[in-house]
């Protein structure tokens, strides 16, 4: 390989791991005259040192874009047919690929809809499991519509895209994907509340046995913050060791997400941890108490009434009320 085409392959390599998740098709769409086995050789060598530098996330990540990647090629042919996308679907895929907020989720949800119906799963299971994931995440977010419609349909496509996101074949994938389920379930209006958190909370522990502390922290921390915020909802068990379940969560949850490094997590764990001190059964009561105002007085010095007003507001109520 010349020195100019390595380079190609490195810039395309930075391009897959700095791209938006589930806009990795896209990339590679736009550069098939790289997609051979030089790029599969140059992406060993980058996970490689990505590993040796500590970075097992993205190491690993890269080994499995590698292999899907070898498998549409055929491993062993520099052809990218497999990969070859209409006019139609390239479009779509690029507004994808743009930030939006929550204004602009109900034209996600319909681009997603065209996009699926272009994308078969037996064509292209990769881009079909991304495009149910992108479906179900736009349908959470989306202000317009039944909200119980929206999110009984994320439930859906999620279950849909883990048929193809297997723990075995792609386990970030899949335990983002167990992440995005139990989230949805958590916030379920449809079916028997108390089993709605059951399933939540059975899926998120399932995504902790892949997200760790040591190889994921931020992404472990904030599962185990919405797993404690499930048990704080638990209607199911026994009430005193649900909130106790809340609290060590929260805990450990906050050694990752630290003031420091992420503000404004840290202050609505803290927030949180103050709500499940103040509702804890269990030991001093009076200490319960003054645990809750310390932890809300805390999340106060980071949520200001000018920066959040409506947190703020929550916030100050909690105080006043513990």
């Amino acid at each position: 390989m010349d020195e100019q085409r390595i380079n190609a392959y490195v810039e395309l390599v930075q391009a897959l791991l700095s791209c938006p998740s589930g806009q990795e098709p896209a990339v590679l769409q736009q550069h098939q005259d790289l997609l051979d086995e030089g790029l599969l050789q140059v992406m060993a060598q980058v996970a490689e040192r990505l590993q040796q530098q500590g970075q097992e996330k993205n190491a690993r990540w890269l080994a499995q874009i590698s292999a899907q990647l070898a498998q549409a090629m055929g491993a062993e042919s520099s052809s990218s047919s497999e990969l070859a996308m209409s006019s139609d679907l390239q479009s779509i895929l690029q507004a994808l690929s743009q930030p939006s907020d929550l204004r602009g989720m109900a034209q996600r949800v319909a681009l997603c809809r065209q996009a699926l119906s272009l994308v078969s799963q037996q064509d292209n299971e990769n881009l079909w499991a991304s495009l149910q994931v992108e479906l179900g995440n736009s349908l959470t977010q989306n202000p317009q519509g039944d909200r119980a419609q929206n999110i009984e349909e994320a439930i859906k496509v999620y279950e849909q895209s883990l048929q193809v996101t297997t723990r075995e074949a792609m386990p970030l994938e899949w335990a983002q994907s167990m992440i995005n389920l139990a989230n949805a379930y958590a916030d379920r209006i449809q079916g028997d509340r108390a089993q709605n958190i059951e399933e939540a909370i059975k899926v998120y522990k399932q995504s902790l046995e892949v997200i760790t502390r040591e190889a994921m922290p931020v992404d472990w921390a904030t599962s185990m913050m919405n797993l404690a915020t499930a048990y704080v909802a638990r209607l199911q068990g026994d009430r005193a060791q649900n909130i106790e379940e809340a609290i060590k969560a929260y805990e450990q949850s906050l050694q990752v997400t630290t003031r420091v490094t992420m503000p404004l997590e840290w202050s609505q764990s803290m927030m949180n941890l103050g709500i499940a001190y103040a509702s804890r059964i269990r030991g001093d009561r009076a200490q319960n108490i003054e645990a809750a105002i310390q932890a809300f007085q805390q999340s106060l010095e980071v949520i200001t009434r000018e920066a959040m007003p409506v947190d703020w507001a929550t916030s100050m109520m909690n105080l006043a009320t513990a």
